[in-house]
């Protein structure tokens, strides 16, 4: 978590001095809200912490989807605040071992996560087309799913008890935006949330806490932008 604090506080520390040195050009993309779509994918992971229990499982990165949207609002010549409603794919790939007694088994299963996510980043765009952007996010599980991967595959199905509704993260980013609206950005979500639902039965605290953690890479398009 420091190191995420420590990233985030040199990125806003970056963008003012940034915005310092840019030529103050006013473009009516400048001075004009502009409302987009975008649409990607994640690479998302579930970062367990404080765990106690020897059977919790390794995870494993996953890939899934994203897509969006958003409404670009100036504040200033280089400032704008971008608030999102995004769909996000997220969970991770699980294995390891159990042991029940003398038997020690091995499983491999697939959590899948679906979640709304509402990001609200504040970005620094350059004449040039290039921005940073750094933001928190609210999330809401729409669905979760586990599927197993393991030869005597038994623990299919819906398992959304098993976590929490909300989930926040902060969102940090860069990306280029073209003249015609047309741009790229990759971002990195981190949770800030424990997830877990620990009045489910299943769960314990000797699960430990676990947070999303997610990679995203997406195309973006602004309506408009080349007027």
């Amino acid at each position: 978590m420091k190191k995420v604090s420590l990233f985030v506080l040199s990125l806003c520390s970056g963008m003012a001095l940034f915005a310092q040195t840019q030529p103050q050009l006013v473009t009516p993309m400048a001075i004009k809200t502009r409302f987009g779509v975008r649409g990607g994918v994640n690479l998302s992971n579930l970062h367990i912490s404080d765990q106690t229990s020897s059977n919790v499982g390794s995870p494993n990165s996953k890939a899934g989807v994203v897509g969006g949207i958003f409404a670009n609002i100036p504040l200033g010549v280089n400032f704008r605040l971008q608030p999102e409603v995004d769909y996000s794919g997220q969970g991770a790939r699980m294995n390891g071992t159990y042991t029940i007694g003398t038997a020690t088994s091995t499983y491999n299963y697939t959590q899948k996560l679906t979640y709304i996510n509402v990001p609200v980043m504040l970005q620094l765009q350059t004449n040039s087309g290039f921005f940073v952007e750094t933001g928190p996010q609210v999330g809401y599980l729409m669905k979760a799913s586990l599927e197993d991967n393991s030869v005597s595959a038994n623990a299919n199905g819906d398992n959304k008890n098993a976590f929490e509704k909300l989930d926040f993260a902060w969102a940090a980013g860069i990306g280029y935006l073209s003249r015609i609206g047309l741009g790229i950005d990759a971002r990195y979500n981190y949770g800030i949330r424990d997830i877990l639902n620990k009045d489910y039965s299943s769960y314990s605290s000797s699960n430990g806490k676990l947070k999303n953690t997610v990679a995203q890479i997406s195309l973006i398009y602004q309506f408009g932008a080349n007027k």
